[in-house]
């Protein structure tokens, strides 16, 4: 088994490999916690922008500062 290091596992995120996975696993939370699709659809567009416009680190601190 390969073990990737933090950064790494940042620079794969950060190429966007595993965006579909992403959006994927957001949607099924909103569906469980009764979100409206419209609610998904604006979900899923903030976080096309998040997943544009900010780093897999930054996205960590923030989700670690929340």
């Amino acid at each position: 088994m390969m073990i990737l290091t933090e950064a790494q596992c940042h620079a794969i995120c950060d190429m966007g490999y595993f965006n579909t996975t992403i959006y994927g696993y957001m949607v099924e939370a909103l569906e469980i916690a009764g979100f409206s699709r419209e609610d998904i659809r604006k979900a899923i567009g903030g976080m096309r922008t998040a997943l544009d416009e900010t780093t897999a680190a930054e996205a960590e601190e923030a989700f670690r500062t929340f």
